[in-house]
């Protein structure tokens, strides 16, 4: 199967899936770099710094945003352990292979 086989297949697949529209939104514009996080805000020229304005340690990414930083990691506290050990133990920083390895 050839790679653009294989991204419509889990495209197909996610939007599919039974849960709330905004949330399939939210997978597709992460998958496509867009979430407004600092590190792509100070790359498209739109913000002077590329580091978390909440926990001012670390340079802002997806995946600071969602799993690494201290305030996100209070959230996730709130979840299954099971689950949150699952969603850090992936080690890509490519966030269309995260979801895919999430969704699997």
């Amino acid at each position: 199967m050839s790679d653009w086989q294989a991204t419509k297949k889990q495209w197909c697949t996610l939007w599919g899936t039974r849960m709330p529209a905004k949330l399939k939104n939210f997978a597709w514009r992460l998958s496509h770099n867009s979430i407004p996080t600092e590190g792509v805000c100070f790359q498209r020229h739109m913000s002077d710094t590329n580091v978390c304005k909440l926990c001012s340690g670390a340079m802002d990414s997806w995946k600071h945003a969602l799993i690494e930083c201290p305030m996100a990691k209070c959230v996730w506290s709130l979840l299954d352990e099971e689950l949150v050990e699952h969603m850090v133990a992936i080690t890509t920083d490519d966030a269309r292979l995260w979801l895919t390895e999430l969704q699997e």
